[in-house]
């Protein structure tokens, strides 16, 4: 089992990449202008699409539904936790239901909370096992927060009860997350 990395982490591998190819970019400036752009600007690119949660880059992201009425989605992240059956008890008492991003770290130390969602009828979807970042991480670390999520929610609440939805922690994604969530 992996450690999440840390927001520090992280920023100190973007950093690394950026000084690398920023070093590339430099060195090919002499020679050959129109590389050492493309390079910048690849760098820059690939930078935004990670840390934009709405960039489609790597992979879809679902922002809205059809358009044939209004009407709004609720969807709570990082639970369950203390708050989760105040917000609950809130959505039976108008009778609204909701998605639930649940991090499977807190779904082991909640069961009775995520069967209590999904009894109620919300949709139980995963935010990862420990809400750690991904934009750096591998496929295997990827697939391996996604399917110790669904173990902790089957454990919680039984198998299939986790949907095939999948919002990465804080929005960011790399080139990997999205290949290593298709194929969890």
């Amino acid at each position: 089992m992996t450690q999440p990395m840390t927001k520090n982490q992280t920023i100190r591998r973007v950093v690394a990449i950026g000084m690398a190819l920023l070093a590339a970019a430099v060195t090919a400036w002499r020679r050959k202008p129109a590389l050492a752009a493309g390079i910048v600007g690849a760098g820059a690119l690939g930078a935004w699409a990670a840390f934009r949660p709405g960039s489609p880059m790597f992979g879809p992201v679902v922002s809205r539904g059809p358009g044939d009425r209004p009407r709004a989605a609720l969807t709570f992240d990082d639970g369950p936790g203390p708050s989760t059956p105040a917000i609950l008890d809130a959505l039976a008492d108008e009778g609204v239901h909701a998605t639930f991003f649940v991090l499977g770290r807190q779904a082991r130390r909640h069961p009775e909370l995520v069967r209590r969602m999904h009894d109620e009828g919300h949709q139980v979807a995963s935010h990862g096992y420990d809400h750690g970042i991904l934009v750096m991480r591998g496929p295997g670390h990827v697939r391996d927060q996604l399917t110790r999520t669904e173990d902790a929610v089957a454990d919680a609440a039984g198998p299939g009860v986790l949907t095939h939805v999948f919002r990465a922690p804080h929005g960011f994604r790399g080139p990997a997350t999205w290949g290593a969530a298709r194929s969890a």
